[in-house]
């Protein structure tokens, strides 16, 4: 038992390589820059969550509705920019906040 201890605790705290962590924020920040583009210039934002009169939510979350006004609009371009952000590596904490919430919000929307 106190080797395998050891081979956890020495994994836990070995060094290790950054590289790909790097990689996957760069690439998950593009992929969530290229969505947002597509859902606000393709027309979506409009057709999905400012025209519908009726929204379907989940069990729990039927106090969540869209923004009022051009407030959706505003949200998706706040996605762009921290995506943007996250992929510059600008304020990386913060603009990966953003972009959870953000996201979480928008799904929770269930079109």
């Amino acid at each position: 038992m106190t080797q395998r201890r050891q081979f956890f605790f020495g994994m836990l705290f070995s060094n290790i390589d950054l590289a790909m962590l790097v990689y996957f924020r760069i690439v998950f920040g593009l992929t969530v820059f290229a969505w947002a583009c597509k859902t606000l210039f393709g027309g979506e934002v409009t057709r999905f969550y400012v025209l519908p009169r009726f929204h379907f939510t989940y069990a729990g979350f039927d106090w969540v509705s869209p923004l009022p006004g051009e407030g959706m609009h505003l949200l998706f371009v706040l996605l762009i920019g921290s995506a943007l952000a996250m992929v510059l590596g600008w304020f990386y904490r913060l603009a990966s906040l953003v972009v959870a919430i953000g996201i979480t919000y928008v799904f929770l929307l269930e079109i």
